[in-house]
């Protein structure tokens, strides 16, 4: 009888220790958040990429992001919209250019130290 209990409490430690091993295994290989690399902003497009304006008419300009793990979004409201002239196009908060004088100008969009490239041109006709 004794045999049997030692036997039994030799497989029962043994079992408990390769449930352990396996556990602590298993734990060790997962990846941590602190090894998860952030994804950030690599590049911005704006479209339409070029475009014919008449002076007193509006058209929507749209920033599409690209990111670090190769997805994209829609950013035109997160964006920072610029014009190289203002008085040739202005330029609403929302991307929305209207045709102000004559004249051509470049657009672009800016967020988080990243700038579209190339510039979008506008064009704005009497």
């Amino acid at each position: 009888m004794k045999r049997k209990q030692i036997r039994f409490i030799f497989y029962l430690a043994l079992g408990l220790i390769v449930i352990l091993s396996l556990t602590m295994t298993a734990c060790s290989s997962r990846p941590t958040s602190a090894s998860k690399q952030p994804i950030t902003l690599s590049s911005i497009a704006v479209t339409p990429a070029s475009s014919n304006l008449v002076v007193n008419s509006t058209l929507q300009f749209t920033a599409t992001g690209k990111y670090s793990d190769g997805s994209m979004a829609d950013i035109t409201s997160k964006v920072t919209w610029n014009t190289s002239d203002s008085s040739i196009a202005y330029l609403s908060p929302s991307g929305l250019a209207t045709g102000e004088w004559p004249g051509q100008c470049t657009i672009s969009a800016s967020l988080s130290g990243i700038t579209s490239s190339p510039a979008v041109t506008l064009n704005v006709e009497p």
